[in-house]
């Protein structure tokens, strides 16, 4: 138990969630589990065998990852947990903290969840290289009566695999589960008209396992540019004072812009929180505000400070793509007017030019009209 507790440090499991921490989670949430009432369950003998705690254990996450988006820190943290935690509850981790436990000598292989040697090996199956021995003092009769024995045996497993039924048949496993098999009017895949059934490569080779080379869909993993990685600070002890102050290999904001991020949620983690709780409420204005009071009074006011300088910000932002746009279309104006211009200069130069064609005794005087225009 210790063990789970020291990979949950920020305590989201600790203690049980009620409606006022998450709204409608007892509606949600039907079955509540936290690591203080698996305590108090281990304190009152309640678990069994190892595999109720492991029960308890996963209802938790499972709870967690219900409630929560899979976006929200919440929901990574149970996922993160159940990953590692399901890791140590195995036998194999379990074995070395067994004789720890004071009522060591008074516990049995099914309270520690173990599988008892004999049904392990009862549950092995038998050598097939041990050949049974045969009497040899059989009458023809008796060794008739046993052939005909096995192949009675024999063909009803054959009619299990091929029954003769026109709806369904009961398929019964070597295990002893009997399940109803229905029986469909064709096969699967078959060509309409026959029963010839094409084979598929992918009914030869089964299920592609994932691993290098294989075709898989990948999990949802978040982009590195939207994550914010400040600079980190660097102590070096005692006659450290020349060296480097700030590491900043890794991040993607600046001295001052870590400042202000720092100043203002206290850590790295404080913004995704912060981030969370205004999704969460984006859509209600009423709620909104009170998410902002909220942040303001755990960041003592400095949220809506750094609220009003980033709006800021994007409002200066959005006056200067403003202003450069109006500034294009200004200069595509004044190219069309000095095209135009242009063009007007061209036309009175060729009126000009033909009124020089009357020193030749040509007349222009058509041309007279043409300026009027």
């Amino acid at each position: 138990m210790p063990n789970l507790e020291r990979k949950d440090p920020r305590q989201f499991f600790a203690w049980p969630v009620t409606d006022s921490i998450a709204p409608n989670y007892s509606s949600i949430i039907t079955k509540p589990m936290d690591f203080s009432t698996m305590k108090q369950k281990i304190e009152d003998n309640q678990y069994k065998t190892l595999q109720e705690f492991t029960d308890d254990f996963v209802l938790m996450c499972n709870n967690a990852m219900t409630y929560n988006q899979p976006d929200t820190v919440y929901y990574k943290a149970a996922k993160r947990l159940l990953h590692t935690g399901l890791r140590t509850l195995t036998a194999e981790k379990v074995r070395p903290y067994v004789p720890t436990i004071s009522n060591y000598g008074e516990l049995t292989v099914t309270h520690l969840g173990f599988e008892p040697l004999e049904d392990y090996l009862k549950n092995e199956s038998p050598n097939k290289s041990h050949l049974d021995v045969l009497p040899d003092d059989m009458t023809p009769d008796e060794i008739l009566e046993q052939a005909k024995e096995a192949a009675q045996i024999a063909a009803n497993k054959l009619r299990y695999q091929h029954p003769n039924a026109k709806m369904g048949f009961l398929r019964q496993r070597k295990d002893g589960t009997t399940s109803l098999a229905i029986l469909t009017p064709c096969n699967p895949g078959a060509q309409p008209g026959t029963t010839e059934v094409p084979v598929t490569l992918g009914a030869l080779t089964g299920k592609v396992q994932p691993g290098p080379g294989t075709g898989q869909l990948m999990g949802f993993r978040e982009d590195r540019r939207n994550q914010v990685k400040p600079v980190k600070p660097l102590y070096y002890g005692p006659f450290g004072s020349y060296a480097p102050s700030y590491d900043s290999t890794f991040s993607n904001l600046t001295k001052e812009e870590s400042d202000l991020v720092l100043a203002t949620y206290g850590e790295e983690t404080g913004v995704p929180y912060a981030e969370s709780i205004l999704d969460f409420v984006r859509d209600c204005d009423y709620a909104l505000h009170i998410a902002d009071d909220l942040l303001n009074l755990m960041t003592h006011g400095e949220h809506s400070a750094v609220a009003r300088i980033l709006e800021e910000k994007r409002r200066i932002h959005q006056q200067q793509v403003l202003q450069q746009l109006e500034q294009e279309q200004l200069q595509q104006q004044q190219q069309q007017l000095l095209q135009s211009q242009h063009a007007n200069e061209n036309d009175a130069f060729n009126l000009n030019a033909l009124r020089s064609l009357g020193d030749l005794g040509i007349d222009v005087s058509f041309l007279d009209s043409f300026g009027k225009f």
